[in-house]
């Protein structure tokens, strides 16, 4: 058995999908055990702790996974990636899941994206910029909201730039649709004052109000052809994990697809989370929330509208 201190241990009952993900992360240069029984990878913790932990859901949904993750993060390992690759976990039992932070839904060779990313990210700690999902050379555009009314002007601009780029409406749709409801939480959700308060949710979205200091959201976006990412950063990191995933779970009502349903507190996150291919979130708390939505704008292969979506929640800090 290898010595597991700083190593990234995947548990992955396929052998295809071992082989796949072994690739995907020597990568990182970090040594990859690769485990297909869940008593084994819990006989390997007492050879060291890992960096990283990717898993596959469906053997997180058992009470051995979770005796198991439980056991690594009281050895100090924290960060584990869920790899979602089996429809009789449903959508809402994977919400379910203590301590979700990082849910990959996507297949090959979009996964081996994916999982590049977030694995780098959380190696290096380095979480901050649309830039890592976007290969280089791609032109990215930004402006700041500079009142409660500004938010329709970054909307408009954000549509010309789509329907210049030629994409189609599916793409567009969603695009704005995500834009919208992200830049809305910078807005109105993410200030608050000294006292913990979020001093701006009870102001009436009818009336003109100038945003000053931090609190104009910065929005970013650009595309290379494979993703159109839409950053949008508030400068008060009030949003926590927790919330985002009993937010996003509003959509995974029906098995194997994703459906924006119900009202109140959280719907807005739950329809920009539907509208993407990935959500992600970089959270510096007390400083900055950036929320990054990714639409894949490839055609999409067979059975994937609807799919469940991934999401990523890095913490800085952590």
């Amino acid at each position: 058995m290898a010595e597991l201190d700083g190593s990234i241990l995947v548990v992955h009952p396929d052998r295809k999908a071992q082989r796949a993900l072994q690739r995907v992360l020597a990568a990182t240069l970090r040594t990859v055990v690769v485990l297909d029984l869940i008593d084994d990878a819990r006989l390997a913790l007492r050879d060291g702790t890992p960096s990283l932990i990717v898993m596959a859901s469906r053997v997180r949904a058992t009470d051995a996974g979770e005796l198991m993750l439980e056991h690594a993060r009281v050895q100090g390992c924290a960060d584990v990636v869920i790899v979602h690759d089996d429809p009789a976990v449903t959508g809402e039992e994977v919400f379910g899941f203590a301590g979700l932070e990082h849910l990959v839904t996507s297949t090959m060779p979009v996964q081996a994206e994916e999982l590049a990313v977030t694995a780098a990210k959380l190696l290096r700690r380095d979480l901050f910029g649309l830039e890592k999902y976007l290969g280089w050379g791609a032109i990215v555009r930004d402006t700041d909201v500079r009142s409660t009314s500004d938010r329709q002007r970054v909307i408009d601009d954000l549509a010309q730039g789509l329907e210049d780029m030629c994409l189609g409406r599916r793409h567009q749709a969603s695009a704005l649709l995500a834009a919208d409801e992200l830049i809305f939480n910078a807005i109105y959700n993410a200030p608050i004052d000294d006292d913990g308060r979020h001093y701006l949710r009870e102001v009436s979205r009818a009336d003109e109000r100038p945003l000053v200091g931090r609190e104009r959201p910065r929005v970013r976006w650009g595309c290379d052809g494979r993703y159109l990412a839409i950053e949008v950063t508030d400068r008060f990191g009030s949003l926590d994990a927790a919330t985002v995933v009993r937010y996003v779970a509003k959509c995974t009502r029906r098995v194997g697809n994703v459906r924006a349903e119900g009202a109140g507190a959280g719907i807005g996150m739950a329809m920009a989370y539907a509208a993407t291919r990935q959500l992600v979130y970089d959270i510096e708390p007390g400083r900055r929330t950036e929320a990054i939505a990714l639409i894949d704008v490839r055609p999409w292969p067979p059975g994937a509208a609807g799919a469940l979506p991934s999401l990523h929640l890095f913490i800085a800090g952590a």
